[in-house]
């Protein structure tokens, strides 16, 4: 994903009213999601490629939409 598209999508969610403690909770929705579709294809390389997608994206568009201190929290 292109930055630029990054910085839209977080900011679309802020205008959403998305607060930057709902990425926890919707990150670990996705995951949970994403290891009840995969099933038996679910393996540990996968569940933490996509740990690491979520981490990656949320938290760069918690920087943009919030500032770099609320990355800590």
């Amino acid at each position: 994903m292109h930055s630029s598209t990054a910085s839209a999508l977080a900011e679309r969610h802020v205008a959403y009213g998305v607060r930057a403690e709902h990425y926890r909770p919707l990150g670990a929705a996705v995951l949970w999601t994403l290891e009840c579709g995969l099933d038996s294809q679910r393996t540990p390389q996968l569940a933490s490629v996509w740990i690491a997608a979520y981490a990656t994206l949320s938290g760069y568009m918690i920087g943009k939409a919030y500032g770099e201190a609320r990355l800590a929290g």
